[in-house]
């Protein structure tokens, strides 16, 4: 999981957030704008639109190798 934010001259962020699966085949990212003001609230948003791309399936592979120790 990695995630990058840009802040924009006009008061803008840019949040840029990946997912990857640890063998490396499935792989959720996206990007989203919004005011420099809110990046709690854009981060969540963000976030929901990753789980409901899958990358909350990847998430719990991860979390499930790591208990198991694969």
């Amino acid at each position: 999981m990695g995630a990058c934010a840009r802040s924009g001259p006009d008061g803008s962020l840019t949040l840029h957030a990946q997912v990857t699966s640890l063998d490396g085949v499935r792989q959720v990212s996206g990007s989203m704008a919004g005011g420099a003001d809110a990046p709690e609230e854009l981060g969540a948003a963000l976030a929901a639109e990753l789980v409901g791309r899958g990358a909350g399936s990847i998430l719990a592979d991860v979390a499930s190798a790591q208990r198991t120790g694969r």
